[in-house]
């Protein structure tokens, strides 16, 4: 029974993560092109989202142009999209579970907080975003670079 119970409850807060970027996405004005959660083939698959049987994470797969062009900001709000929707359902669990059974929604979301916030695990939320922002300036620097240059040929 324990087991079930620690089965749903990470398949809960991986469903609460990924639904959280996705709404963050949308929010931003990014496509969605889709969400997984859990791994193997899709027991379950409506449009964009599927649900496999093993739970072993998920991903929401988004337009990459569109992500491309959104500020800092934006893109910080759409990779603390599913973390933030986490910290909610671990919140109201908390008030709703008591003993043995709040431990193991600590101990989920936690594990989960920290594999998806852990800025060297390729794959985390933190490592995404701070790869995206390392594009971003690699992108603005080549842009600058050639401005600086033209200016230079221009002026010989």
């Amino acid at each position: 029974m324990i087991l079930l119970y620690t089965w749903l409850l990470i398949l809960l807060h991986l469903c609460v993560h990924e639904l959280g970027h996705a709404a963050a996405a949308h929010m931003i004005g990014v496509k969605v092109i889709r969400v997984k959660i859990g791994g193997g083939e899709p027991v379950l698959s409506r449009g964009k989202y599927e649900l496999g049987l093993w739970i072993t994470g998920g991903y929401t797969d988004v337009s990459a142009e569109d992500l491309a062009g959104k500020n800092v900001l934006q893109k910080l709000l759409f990779f603390a999209g599913g973390s933030a929707a986490g910290l909610l359902l671990w919140l109201m669990l908390s008030a709703l579970l008591h003993g043995f059974y709040a431990g193991i929604n600590a101990a989920v979301f936690f594990v989960l907080i920290f594999t998806n916030n852990c800025p060297f695990l390729p794959g985390s939320d933190l490592y995404g975003f701070l790869l995206s922002i390392r594009k971003d300036r690699l992108a603005a620097g080549k842009t600058g670079q050639a401005r600086r240059m033209s200016k230079q040929e221009s002026g010989k």
